[in-house]
């Protein structure tokens, strides 16, 4: 027997033990707390989809799963089954890393390495000894760092479940006016053999339909058709449908490539036989990509310039025309037509060899309603036109000169209530020109991305020709419009490249006109490409065209032109750079900055450098590379991102003459998940620590105070 213990001791050992107790129960709540704090669950977004939710013993089914987590981990999806499976077969792996299926059929198990994303489809096949009116319950976990479950699917066993349908292809978009070709599969999930429709409407109008005739548990694929049109723009569902089934997919019908025509910009007065440029704005007010012919015209369908345009889908592009003449003056329309719209602006055309002077004021009136404005220092010959225009290019009033004019005063009326007052201006018609003497004082080689142009500055006020001994024939072709000229161009401006032979050859050519002074661009024929140094002769002929239905320009030789430019032009050789991979994250979170990694390769003969341009939604990020010929190197750019870049946008990268585009979808930042205790171990380990600590501590006290009673 014991002896009893001294009750100091007792008191002195009791809050030692409640301390310890605490100390206990306190670490454990921190463990449960650092466990909450440290851990997140795994975010998840599933989608279990199946050919039918109805099937027959002896029947099978399609099963599609894909899933998606908030970070890159090794995933494991299961699928358990709850009632008797006869045959399980993966159709498609996805991403999967390896496959297991149960000895017994009872769950299917899918691995996948370091991936966010997961997809498989498989098939079953129901055992024959199911029973009708049991239900199938396919139930899915996603394992991770965590579990998720998926949603369980339910499927019944009927003894005649009919026939189903689903889309095999979903494409999700079809141009408005093509044809979309659905591929469909049909299966008879029944036991018997048995015929049925099948019908595809688009927001329910029936579009096509068909006749299917099916073996017990037979499979086919068929293909229905939808011609689509422009009152389908925007989202429709398409539904196929069976007698007992039905499946069902959005697609978006888009405007086909559609060019607005708008901002044609003219100057209101030009010269004739003068060049002078246009511009037209081009949008492309389609879904998608297309190219047009864009041409420039006059009322009467005479083209005077067209371009070759291609434009992305909502992308807007202004056009130039350059070096545009017309040969008629008068009162004209310039046309701009696409291949959906066009617009229009008056040009009033003036002769370059008369003159006329209009008063500030009316003179008079000559009867109620009409005005008399009487034009001075007229210059012109017998048979021209002078008409009077508004400032709407509106001619009010004209008059034709029955003799040579020098100087003269023309009366014209005009309608004082329809036009005046207002601005008034004068315009000259001819349909001639005196042939006088010309030469050019001055030839400049340019140099283009092209090759050459020779630009000459021509003064041809003074020039007398001899009898023409030697022709040159030139196809008209190659002039600018020498064949539209009525009485024809008097003079022909050529290029000659000289061989090392000393021999010529005619390599570009342009018309000039009696009394003109201007400079004319002539462009060679076939490009200088090879670098080194190349001599040209530069001579001016007359121009004899002969019968008019001869397609061919007769010039004269040199021997007869008194003036001859030798020229010397110099071609060097330049770096070719170009684009041979261009990547960027297919998206980015808004706030955060797009890599863009561009590799660009010098497949030129001579090394240099070259701006990167990269373009994002307004944001310009530039930067230079230096290359040797054969040498390649890889540019990174970063561009930030900001609210007004979300959505789906492109990435547009121009290196010399090469460029690229990419596509990107900038999405809104995610929300910071809540935190929850998922770290199932640590936490129930942690509490039962805790509780197992105060379970021992309470039995201390108590077994200490039996004590205690039992000696005091």
């Amino acid at each position: 027997m014991h002896p009893p213990e001294d009750s100091s001791n007792r008191a002195r050992w009791q809050p030692i033990a409640l301390v310890a107790m605490l100390i206990f129960a306190i670490a454990a709540i921190g463990i449960v707390g650092i466990a909450v704090g440290m851990v997140q669950p795994m975010d998840v977004s599933s989608d279990r989809s199946v050919t039918s939710t109805v099937v027959a013993p002896n029947g099978t089914i399609g099963v599609s799963v894909e899933a998606s987590t908030d970070e890159v981990q090794n995933l494991t999806l299961n699928e358990s089954f709850d009632i008797d499976i006869a045959h399980i077969a993966v159709m498609d792996s996805g991403n999967a890393t390896n496959i297991t299926i149960d000895d017994n059929r009872t769950w299917i198990e899918a691995n996948y390495t370091d991936t966010e994303t997961i997809s498989l489809e498989y098939r079953l096949t129901i055992d024959g000894n199911v029973s009708v009116g049991e239900v199938l319950s396919i139930v899915g976990t996603l394992t991770g760092d965590t579990s998720h479950q998926l949603e369980t699917t339910e499927i019944d066993i009927v003894e005649d479940p009919g026939v189903t349908v689903w889309f095999s292809e979903k494409p999700t978009s079809v141009v408005a006016g093509e044809e979309l070709a659905v591929n469909v599969t049909v299966e008879n999930l029944g036991n018997t053999s048995t015929t049925v429709p099948v019908e595809l409407t688009a927001d329910g109008s029936s579009v096509d339909a068909t006749e299917v005739s099916l073996d017990p548990f037979e499979q086919t694929t068929l293909t229905l058709n939808w011609q689509t049109n422009e009152t389908h723009l925007g989202a429709v569902e398409l539904e196929l449908a069976t007698p007992t089934h039905t499946d069902t997919l959005s697609i978006d019908v888009l405007k086909p490539a559609t060019f607005e025509v708008s901002n044609l910009s003219a100057p209101s007065t030009a010269t004739q036989f003068a060049p002078f440029d246009a511009t037209v704005t081009i949008e492309n007010i389609g879904d998608v990509a297309g190219a047009q012919t864009i041409t420039l015209a006059l009322e009467d369908g005479t083209e005077l310039s067209t371009v070759e345009l291609a434009l992305d889908g909502g992308e807007e592009f202004m056009v130039s025309f350059s070096d545009i003449v017309i040969d008629e003056a008068g009162i004209h329309t310039l046309v701009v037509n696409s291949e959906d719209d066009s617009t229009d602006r008056p040009i009033v055309v003036e002769s370059p060899d008369a003159a006329v002077s209009i008063p500030d004021q009316l003179l008079g009136a000559n009867t109620e309603g009409t005005a008399a404005v009487f034009v001075s220092e007229v210059l012109v010959e017998e048979g021209w036109t002078i008409h009077l225009v508004d400032d709407t290019d509106t001619v009010i009033g004209s008059v034709t000169a029955e003799e040579d004019l020098d100087g003269e005063t023309l009366m014209i009326d005009v309608n004082v209530d329809e036009h005046l007052p207002g601005s008034v201006d004068a315009l000259i018609t001819t349909g001639s020109h005196p042939i006088g003497e010309s030469f050019p004082d001055e030839i400049t080689p340019l140099a283009t991305d092209a090759g050459v142009i020779f630009e000459a500055s021509v003064d041809t006020s003074s020039l007398n020709f001899e009898d023409q001994t030697e022709l040159v024939v030139i196809d008209r072709a190659n002039l600018d419009g020498g064949d539209a000229y009525d009485p024809p161009i008097p003079y022909i401006l050529g290029i000659h490249q000289l061989d090392v032979d000393g021999e010529l050859t005619l390599v570009g050519a342009t018309s000039l006109l009696q009394g003109t002074e201007t400079n004319v661009l002539i462009d060679l024929e076939t490009p200088i490409t090879q670098p080194g140094t190349h001599d040209f002769i530069v001579k001016l002929h007359q121009v004899d065209l002969g019968d008019r239905g001869d397609p061919y320009v007769h010039v004269a030789g040199d021997e007869i032109v008194p003036y001859r430019s030798g020229l010397s032009v110099t071609v060097f050789e330049t770096p070719t750079f170009t684009i041979t991979n261009a990547s960027a994250p297919s998206s980015v979170h808004v706030g955060d900055s797009i890599d863009v990694e561009v590799t660009i390769s010098n497949v030129g003969d001579v090394g240099g450098t070259e701006s990167v341009w990269v373009e994002f939604n307004g944001h310009i990020a530039l930067s230079e590379v230096a290359l040797e010929p054969g040498q390649n190197d890889t540019v990174t750019v970063s561009i930030p991102t900001s609210r007004a870049d979300i959505g789906s946008q492109t990435i547009d990268i121009d290196v010399g003459d090469s460029s690229e585009r990419l596509h990107i979808t900038i999405e809104q930042a995610p929300e910071s998940p809540a935190t929850t205790s998922p770290v199932y171990g640590m936490t129930i380990t942690a509490a039962l620590l805790g509780g197992f600590g105060m379970l021992i501590a309470l039995f201390w006290f108590s077994r200490r105070r039996e004590m205690l009673t039992s000696t005091g």
